[in-house]
């Protein structure tokens, strides 16, 4: 498995309704599904370890899925242009 992170949120409450826009009808985890219906990605909150007070998302993408990362940061970027921060992979590289 591989995981995406969007990091450095300020609010909880505009996480939970960026990703209820963005991935309607579900929650904790919110789920990134393919055309047939299969999961690609499970998106959840956490609180940022550098910053209490603050908030990410961690998506980690299935294994079936590993090769859609485009997908994946394709929503999460669409997260980003709402909320703001910092997206990094699982090397913690800044994408």
């Amino acid at each position: 498995m591989k995981s995406y992170f969007l990091e450095d949120i300020a609010s909880h409450q505009d996480v939970l309704e960026a990703l209820a826009q963005l991935l309607p009808g579900q929650q904790r985890p919110w789920l990134l599904r393919d055309l047939q219906g299969d999961v690609m990605a499970y998106f959840n909150t956490h609180p940022s370890e550098s910053d209490p007070n603050k908030i990410e998302v961690q998506v980690d993408v299935s294994g079936r899925h590993y090769n859609k990362d485009k997908v994946v940061v394709d929503a999460l970027r669409k997260l980003q242009v709402v909320l703001g921060g910092i997206i990094r992979d699982d090397d913690d590289r800044v994408i």
